[in-house]
This record gives structure tokens, C-alpha cells and sequence, in this order.
């Protein structure tokens, strides 16, 4: 296994190398040095930090290695390629190698663009590490920013690093982006055996004498929340500021920007320090001279303290500032947020953060269960972060191949977003599964034949959009040879999704209209036994979903013929069904009065009409709901029993 390193890629366009490399210097020494807080010192004396910087070569990249990045974390990473970016006023891409993967944050501007991680564990613990996972895996920021790095061919790049068994950065990856495989797989503390001729190496120590007498300043950083927000829930956001001069007394906390302006979000009050400490502000609107907009938390007796040394002390902790808010309906829009102290309130510092809010959630459905094992899925289900939707057919397949091939057309053109994008195919032929294959798709072009030619001939089919979970599903079990005798005859099943909390991800208005129009044309030309639309924290699978497991119904029963001839598989706000469900209702009256229906062949395609609740259309559907005694029922019915 290779060892770890970490190390931060400055890019440097068309520029002359040793002119962007001089510049670079310069202007790290001028951040450092600027403000009196530091000093720079020998590279071989006791320094607090240090830095060096890798000779200029006939590559558009300039190597600078950190100290401070040799900690593995993600969030130093981040915080080391925002500011080489911003020294250079140009695109920087931190590297991090470990025992567990890769992974890559482009920064531009000082700001984190894109993240990406070949380990999925790392992807998931981002938002605690304070970077923002949910712009991760964004090919078409690299072709942007990059322009000779085309967004399809880094996606097949990056994906080299998830078939590695060790931590090391793809050849196909170095020579996309002209990286020297060399220097991008140095850390600064593997430097001293490299050798490298021409290496400058930098060293600062801290000033503490004269951060004590300098005005008051702070730094900010945010945290964004760990679960993506949603239209009627709470918004929390941690705000950690830290001191970059000297002792004082009073805090002000301001926000504004769209997300306040538009409704998005209502904040309601803001937390200073944690504990029996704490305090808390309501906000108070005011407006600025040029007309802006605030809303302004004022902590008029909090004690700042005076700036530590980097690495050690009290002030390094920092102060913690928590905001809550409510949001009051789906959108995405930037919150900016200021923090400045009273006694100087020159020395404040802004952050931004984008609210990507989703739909409101799922109600609980009427039959949840009370078991402690059920309860993950009711919180699953009320988490609006991947929008879907779920078909299943009947036994007549006349035309099927064909509307689902058109429907998955529709479904690319939407969640390439005009981009080129890289779709990666599993499909099995009976009893034959293929090696998984992979298509790349032009911008605003047509899926590749290749791809479409597997709707005709495959009964089970993933075509997965790579770099995320976006893509659509197919399998006709009742079709595969292999299926054994005592297995449930299982009817065939359809779930396009998508996640929209992605950066470039299409809006669930758009995303929701385009489904729902997909599905009827599916109704109209297929035999749909039953099919619903909705928006949970987990896409449904075909043997089972969170609406079923919250109501402690598990078995892989569901999947069967005549499960779904009987009981629908869940209830969403947009829903169809077929005759044979909607002949075991008692009556068809009570749905006119809480939804819209609408004939789409021999279905009936049911929307919740507005003021109405999901329990007021659970309960006209009762009958057809899932519980464990119908499912004890069917199952006994499958297999023989009475």
C-alpha cells in the first residue's frame, strides 16, 4: 500500500512557469506577513508554519506542500487549496492520499468548487470535516476551469481511483489534468527524501507580542448542516469564529443575501458558546445605507479572546455560534452571513452558504409501526433528498421495451443537464450477467445506441450515472431461467431517481414534472399495474421500500404478482392504478374529494389536490394499503397454505 501524502496543485493557465512561481511566493509572503502576525524565519528554525514550494517545469501546475495538510483531514486540505487559490488568482486542486482513497477539492477563488472521494466513507463524513460534500463529483466544474480537461474523460479518470486498492492518484488522472506523477503524490513530509533541486522551502513563526496589541479581528467558517433541509423543517448551522488579533468585548452577527430576501429561509435566533455558558439572541431587522437587507443578532457582552498561538491555546478553539431558522419552502438560494466585533467592526468576516431546501416530506403513513426497527424508516422516508419514480407492470408486455426505452431517453436528457456525462450499464440476459460496461454521452446528444440496444434484449438492467446514484433500474425476474420454483413470481418493476442536493442537479420542480410525464406515457402504452411519484431520503427498491418497512411489512413478498394486484407499494402525492387495484376499492367517490383523477389508459392517475393530506388519501385507499397480516396472507397464499 502506498503511504500517505498530501500535497496542493496551483494552476497556472497560460502564464509563464517562473513568473506565475515568483508570483506565487510573493503572495504568500504577503498574507503572512502582511498583518504583522507572523514572522518569517530560516526553513530549519522553529516555525509555525511551513511551506514549500516545488520548482516551476514545462507542466501548467506549480507543486506547494503544507505542513499543515500532513494531518489527513479533509477540512485542512480545503482550507490549504482555497488560499494557494486565492495567492494565485487561479484554480487550485488540494490532493489527499490515504490508506482509505483519494481525494481531490478543486478550489477557485479562495473557494471550494468541487470535492471528490473515491472512498464513500470519507464522502459521508464531509459535512463534520466542514467540507461540502454535496457539490461532489462535478466533472463539468473541471472542464470550466480546466478547459483541456474534458468533464467525461475526468469522470473515467477519477473512477480509476475507486478500482485501486491503495491510495495513489490514477496515471490516467495525471496525464488528463498534466499533472507531474511525481510531485502530485508527494506530501511535505516525504519531501526530504525526494530530492527535489530547486525546492523553496518557507517558514513563519507567530508574533504573539504583536497579535496583542492589534485590533480585534476574526475569522469565520461554516459548517453546513449534515442532512439536507427540507420545505416546513428546522435549518441549523454552526458558525466557528476564531481571533486574529487582540483581546475585546461584543459580538455582532448579521445575515442576509437571497435566501432571506426570497422567504427561503425564516432565522429565528442565534446561539453564542455551548453549555450553561451559552447565549442567545432573537435577530432584529435593520437595513444598511445602501438599502441592503439584515437581519442582526447582537451579543453586546461576549467575550472575545485575544488570538493564540496557530496549533495551541484557548483561542484556537475558537468561539461556536449555532443558528436556527425555519424553512419555509423548496429552493435553492445563498445565505451570506457576517460576524464582526463591536470593537472594530472592520475586522469582521463574511461566509456564504447555498441552502439547497427540498420538498416537503412524506407524512408518516397510517399503519406505522411503533417498533423500535421501524423507526429509521419513518425518519428515512421524511427526508425529501432523492426524488423517483416506481412502476410496476403487468403480465401483457406488448410494447414495453420501447416506452421504457423512450422514457429512459427523456430521463437522460434531464439528469445530463446539457453536460457530457458517463453512464455506467449492468444487464443480464437471462441467466447471464455481463461485465458491467461503461457509455459515454455527448452533450445534449442521445444515449449511445449501444446503450438503448439492451432495453430489447436484457430482464434485468442498472444504468447508473457515474459519480453518483442518479439512473434508472429495470428487472423482469418472472423472465430470468435461473429463477428457482419456490421463489415469489415476481412482477416486473421500473425506478428512475435522482438525488437533488448536487450541484447542477435539476430542480425537483423540473425533475418531478418530467417523471410524472414519463410515467403517464408508460400507463398509456404498457400494462401498469400500479406506479407512484415521490421524494424520500432513499429511492424505493424493487423488493422492498421505506413506506412498506415503516409499516413493519419486510419480506420480499411485495415484489410478487399478486402482492401488487392487491396492495399498493406506497402513497405519494402522485400516484397511478390499475383496474385491478381500483376494483377491490369499496368505492371510487372518496377519491374525487382529495385528489384530481385522471384517466391515463387503463389506469387512473391520482394527484393530491391542494389543502388535502396524504392521511386523508390513505385513508379512501385503506383497503389496499400495506399491513404484516397481508402480508402473513399472501405469503401463506404463495406458498400453499391456506
Amino acid at each position: 500500500m502506498a503511504s500517505s501524502f498530501s500535497n496542493v496543485q496551483v494552476y497556472t493557465a497560460g502564464r509563464p512557469a517562473d513568473a506565475a512561481r515568483a508570483d506565487l511566493l510573493q503572495a504568500i509572503r504577503r498574507r503572512l506577513l502582511g498583518d504583522g502576525r507572523f514572522e518569517e524565519v530560516p526553513a530549519d528554525a522553529n516555525a509555525d508554519v511551513r511551506i514549500a514550494v516545488a520548482p516551476s517545469g514545462t507542466r501548467p501546475w506549480i507543486a506547494v506542500y503544507a505542513e499543515a495538510t500532513e494531518s489527513g483531514e479533509p477540512e485542512a486540505l480545503a482550507r490549504a487549496a482555497a488560499e494557494f487559490s486565492e495567492d494565485a488568482g487561479m484554480p487550485a486542486v488540494g490532493i489527499l492520499g490515504d490508506g482509505d482513497g483519494l481525494t481531490l477539492v478543486l478550489c477557485a477563488s479562495g473557494r471550494c468548487a468541487d470535492v471528490y472521494y473515491s472512498d464513500t466513507d470519507a464522502a459521508d463524513d464531509s459535512a463534520d470535516d466542514g467540507v461540502p460534500s454535496a457539490l461532489a463529483g462535478q466533472p463539468a466544474e473541471w472542464s470550466r476551469l480546466f478547459t483541456h480537461v474534458p468533464g467525461h474523460e475526468f469522470a473515467r479518470s477519477v473512477a480509476d481511483a475507486e478500482r485501486l486498492g491503495e491510495s495513489a492518484v490514477p496515471r490516467r488522472l495525471a496525464d488528463l489534468l498534466k499533472w507531474d506523477p511525481a510531485l502530485c503524490t508527494l506530501g511535505f513530509d516525504t519531501l526530504a527524501g525526494a530530492k527535489i533541486e530547486g525546492l523553496t522551502r518557507l517558514a513563519f513563526r507567530y508574533c504573539e507580542k504583536a497579535a496583542a496589541v492589534r485590533p480585534a479581528a476574526l475569522d469565520v467558517s461554516l459548517t453546513p448542516p449534515a442532512r439536507r433541509p427540507h420545505a416546513g423543517g428546522p435549518f441549523e448551522a454552526s458558525i466557528h469564529v476564531t481571533s486574529l488579533g487582540g483581546r475585546s468585548t461584543g459580538l455582532d452577527v448579521a445575515f442576509w443575501g437571497p435566501a432571506i430576501d426570497s422567504g427561503l429561509l425564516r432565522v429565528d435566533s442565534v446561539r453564542l458558546g455551548a453549555g450553561g455558558a451559552a447565549q442567545t439572541a432573537d435577530v432584529q431587522p435593520t437595513n444598511t445605507d445602501d438599502s441592503q437587507r439584515l437581519l442582526v443578532a447582537e451579543f453586546p457582552d461576549a467575550a472575545i479572546p485575544a488570538e493564540g498561538r496557530p496549533g495551541a491555546g484557548e483561542a484556537e478553539e475558537g468561539i461556536e455560534i449555532a443558528l436556527r431558522g425555519l424553512i419555509q419552502r423548496a429552493g435553492r438560494e445563498e445565505l451570506l452571513i457576517g460576524v464582526a466585533p463591536r470593537a472594530n467592526p472592520e475586522g469582521g468576516q463574511g461566509a456564504s452558504l447555498v441552502i439547497d431546501a427540498g420538498g416537503a416530506p412524506a407524512a408518516k403513513p397510517m399503519h406505522a409501526s411503533s417498533d423500535e426497527s421501524c423507526a429509521l424508516s419513518i425518519e428515512a422516508l421524511q427526508s425529501p433528498e432523492v426524488l423517483f419514480g416506481f412502476v410496476v407492470f403487468g403480465d401483457d408486455a406488448t410494447g414495453r421495451s420501447a416506452a421504457l426505452a423512450d422514457g429512459f431517453r427523456r430521463w437522460h436528457g434531464l439528469l445530463a443537464g446539457g453536460a457530457a456525462a458517463t453512464w455506467r450499464l449492468g444487464s443480464a440476459r437471462h441467466d447471464r450477467r455481463n461485465k458491467p460496461r461503461q457509455f459515454n454521452c455527448r452533450p445534449g446528444g442521445d444515449p449511445p445506441a449501444g446503450l438503448m440496444e439492451h432495453f430489447d434484449s436484457c430482464c434485468v438492467l442498472s444504468i447508473q450515472k457515474l459519480g453518483g446514484e442518479d439512473g434508472m433500474d429495470y428487472a423482469d425476474a418472472g423472465a430470468r431461467e435461473s429463477r428457482k420454483s419456490d421463489e415469489p413470481d415476481e412482477a416486473p418493476h421500473a425506478v428512475f431517481r435522482v438525488r437533488l442536493d448536487g450541484e447542477g442537479s435539476p430542480t425537483h420542480a423540473a425533475a418531478e414534472e418530467l417523471l410524472a410525464s414519463v410515467l403517464d406515457d408508460l400507463a398509456g402504452r404498457c400494462d401498469v399495474v400500479q406506479a407512484f411519484v415521490g421524494c424520500w431520503g432513499v429511492a424505493p427498491a424493487i423488493r422492498g421500500n421505506l413506506y412498506e418497512q415503516a409499516c413493519d411489512v419486510g419480506s420480499t413478498v411485495v415484489a410478487s404478482r399478486q402482492w401488487a394486484r392487491q396492495h399498493v407499494r406506497a402513497v405519494t402525492p402522485t400516484m397511478w392504478l390499475g383496474p385491478a387495484l381500483l376494483g377491490q376499492l369499496p368505492s371510487q367517490v372518496g377519491l374525487e374529494r382529495v385528489a384530481d383523477v385522471h384517466p391515463i389508459g387503463r389506469c387512473k392517475r391520482l394527484r393530491l389536490r391542494r389543502g388535502a393530506t396524504l392521511g386523508e388519501l390513505e385513508n379512501v385507499l385503506e383497503a389496499l394499503l400495506p399491513t404484516p397480516d397481508q402480508e402473513s396472507r399472501v405469503q401463506g397464499s404463495l406458498s400453499g397454505g391456506d
